[in-house]
């Protein structure tokens, strides 16, 4: 099934929210034509609205660019702020089988057909995501920020390892019990004002300018 008739098919069974696809779009920039023709950006919308499901007070930040001090540009898919703490999401609407470790370099998936592709390891990823969202909010400490990556339901996580308490590796089908469990079992550490306030605060990192983007595609492609 082509993504446009994924598209069409959650939509026809209610999982694609006109409010919040709405929503979603006036807080992005995108447009429904991008969530047809993006994979990546179908993904991560299904993500945002996922993560609308979870119980308490919360705000949702889509595609924050920020630029660090020494320059290096950290694109961050989600920020989830909740009563319970700030939880940096990078999603990953990828297929096949996943292998990996927290401390390794890369990634391996492992599609159907066999062929393997390495990725730089999602964790190490988010961590600099976190790091870069700490620095906006220095005030705050990371005991109660969270490391959590969201791998599409079309793939398995057959052999992922980690350790980190605060880091979890899931996939999306499964977001909206585990952002319940964690939720509801976790102490709150942010009221309603503090939460607005960091919303506030990481905001004008959204909506970037075509130019911001382009500087950190030129990161990127220098990494590779």
């Amino acid at each position: 099934m082509d993504i446009q008739n994924i598209f069409e098919y959650l939509r026809q069974k209610s999982l694609g929210k006109p409010e919040i696809m709405s929503k979603y779009f006036k807080e992005t920039g995108f447009t429904e034509t991008d969530l047809n023709a993006d994979d990546g950006i179908y993904g991560e919308y299904l993500t945002y609205e996922y993560l609308h499901d979870a119980p308490g007070y919360s705000k949702i930040l889509c595609n924050l660019y920020i630029e660090r001090e020494n320059g290096y540009i950290s694109e961050i898919d989600l920020v989830f702020i909740h009563e319970t703490g700030i939880y940096i999401i990078e999603s990953k609407n990828y297929s096949g089988w996943i292998y990996g470790h927290e401390k390794d370099q890369y990634w391996t998936q492992v599609l159907r057909n066999g062929k393997k592709y390495r990725f730089y390891n999602p964790i190490k990823q988010n961590e600099t995501h976190l790091e870069a969202v700490l620095e906006m909010l220095y005030a705050l400490t990371n005991k109660f920020v969270f490391n959590i990556v969201v791998f599409s339901e079309r793939c398995e996580l057959k052999s992922v390892i980690y350790d980190n308490l605060n880091t979890s590796v899931i996939n999306r089908d499964v977001l909206p019990i585990f952002m319940r469990n964690e939720t509801l079992n976790s102490p709150k550490h942010l009221s309603k004002k503090e939460i607005d306030y960091l919303y506030d605060m990481l905001k004008p990192y959204t909506l970037a300018s075509p130019e911001l983007k382009q500087k950190h595609r030129n990161q990127s492609n220098r990494k590779l």
